[in-house]
């Protein structure tokens, strides 16, 4: 088993995966994917007969697959049981031009809740936010440790989330609180009007 926690995944290139490629048991939890390239699963493929993925308030952008195979943010392939909770997965592509966010090889559907996805092959639990955009700021220094992408003021993901790992801080860590507010909102980032170097979240 393995688990990516308040990380940044970005620039990579890869044949398969190009954020993150597992064929184990695999979480993901506070995390951005960005800017990965593959030929298949931009940003993450999850693999094998007793794999399972739960990615849980993560922000998944800006990744691509230069083939025309689905997926390009993430790419289920198999029986591989994929759980996606209070994350963001919009803007990716496939064919480098084509919006493609969740794709697989066989049919499925996703278990979770609480999501904003853009366009996906595969069944979506019913509160998904649907091929709405979640206006994300470009990635870069929005405080922490780790680049993120803010949400802006107008994002859709502000107060619709869930925090199934009960964490104390968002992605960026202590002094970030994982909940502001009523609501936690959906993705790695969580909306706080507070200045810093390069503007305002």
């Amino acid at each position: 088993a393995s688990l990516v926690l308040n990380s940044t995944i970005a620039g990579n290139t890869a044949r398969f995966g190009g954020g993150l490629s597992s064929g184990n048991e695999t979480a993901v939890r506070n995390s951005t994917l960005s800017g990965n390239l593959a030929e298949s699963g931009g940003g993450v493929m999850v693999s094998g007969l007793l794999g399972e993925a739960v990615l849980d308030n993560v922000t998944i952008t800006d990744n691509a697959a230069t083939s025309d195979e689905s997926g390009g943010g993430i790419l289920a392939l198999g029986q591989t049981l994929l759980t996606l909770r209070s994350s963001i997965v919009w803007g990716n592509f496939r064919s480098t031009s084509v919006a493609d966010d969740i794709g697989s090889n066989v049919s499925r559907s996703l278990a979770g809740s609480n999501n904003l996805v853009g366009v996906s092959i595969v069944g979506l639990p019913g509160d998904t936010i649907v091929n709405t955009d979640p206006h994300l700021r470009p990635l870069g220094w929005h405080g922490g440790r780790t680049r993120t992408h803010a949400l802006a003021p107008t994002s859709q993901a502000i107060g619709r989330g869930i925090n199934p790992a009960s964490e104390s801080w968002d992605q960026r860590g202590s002094g970030f609180p994982r909940l502001v507010g009523q609501f936690v909102d959906i993705g790695a980032f969580e909306y706080w009007e507070r200045i810093f170097a390069d503007g305002f979240d």
